[in-house]
């Protein structure tokens, strides 16, 4: 028997970063999307004569993809200031995304790609920013 839907709201989600393995997380202020893109495992076709007429593929390796996010350009901000650190820097970040109690959370390591500092500026909405982390390694979800 149908008892309703388990969907969920997202509010109260948060992206964390960390510029060491281990160490005290940064909540990022005032993200209001997150994305997850890209993610697919790369094939192989290893058809061979013996194949027949149907095409026969191994999997290779994977590509965790991207995580794209933007929020409210908070130019002062040094949650904001330390993500142009890290990609200034070119160096390995570890983040976190925290959904709503209960749903968990999603740990990866990764590099950012595309900066905070190229805002969108509009006279008729708020100042807004785009950041990009290509992720390396595995996702792992938490609870």
């Amino acid at each position: 028997m149908y008892t309703g839907t388990a969907a969920w709201f997202p509010k109260g989600t948060q992206l964390q970063y960390s510029a060491t393995s281990g160490g005290s997380m940064t909540t990022i202020a005032e993200i209001d999307k997150v994305n997850r893109t890209g993610a697919k495992r790369d094939m192989a076709d290893a058809s061979n004569f013996e194949s027949g007429d149907i095409k026969e593929w191994i999997p290779l390796m994977r590509d965790e993809g991207d995580v794209d996010f933007e929020g409210n350009w908070l130019p002062q901000d040094a949650t904001q200031q330390g993500l142009q650190t890290q990609y200034t820097s070119g160096a390995l970040t570890y983040f976190k995304i925290v959904l709503p109690s209960p749903q968990g959370s999603l740990s990866f390591n990764g590099y950012v790609i595309e900066p905070p500092f190229m805002p969108t500026l509009d006279l008729k909405a708020q100042a807004k920013f785009a950041c990009k982390i290509k992720i390396t390694g595995d996702v792992t979800q938490g609870s």
